[in-house]
This record gives structure tokens, sequence and C-alpha cells, in this order.
């Protein structure tokens, strides 16, 4: 699967759906506590979200989550609450563009 992945990539097919496959990967990763390996299958989902969905999207803050939790279980608290505050400051600079159009 992780090589199917690898081909998709580069092509752009479906990017929605090989980033909902490597969030799955990563949760998979992470339930076996192979931290190192679901880290970076997070952060290219999210990426690939962000990109594609816009970062108020349902998906893409279901990844998110998911990618703070890992850091917290990986006692990289300050990470995440990094993560969520890079978030959030996003998001308020986007309603002060609305605001301003």
């Amino acid at each position: 699967m992780v090589a199917s992945l690898h081909y998709a990539e580069p092509w752009d097919i479906e990017r929605e759906v090989t980033a909902l496959l490597l969030n799955q990967l990563a949760n998979y990763a992470q339930a076996r506590a192979e931290y190192a390996e679901a880290e970076p299958l997070f952060q290219r989902s999210l990426a690939i979200l962000e990109k594609a969905l816009g970062p108020d999207h349902p998906n893409t803050a279901t990844v998110r989550s998911s990618y703070v939790a890992l850091l917290q279980e990986m006692g990289r608290k300050a990470e995440a609450d990094a993560v969520q505050a890079l978030r959030r400051r996003a998001k308020r600079l986007i309603a002060w563009i609305c605001r301003k159009s």
C-alpha cells in the first residue's frame, strides 16, 4: 500500500484519497507504537489536505487532531501546542482578511 501511495502522489491522483490513506497508515503505525513511521505520514497527509481542502475542512481537522494526539503520546506537548496554535493563528488571519475585503 505504501508503494501505491508513493506512485499516486506525483501523478496527483485523488489527492484527498491519498491523504486519507496516509492518515490511515499513520493511525496504524501509531497503534503499533511505531511513532517514527507515523509522524511523517501524518505530516504529509496534513500538508496535502491543507492544500487541497483548506485548513478548516473537517478531514483536515481530523488529521490535525490525530497528529496532535501522536505528538502528545510521544511526550512532545510543546510541539502539539504549537501545531494547534498555528491553526488558531491562521484562522484569525483568514477572518481578518475577510473583514478587510
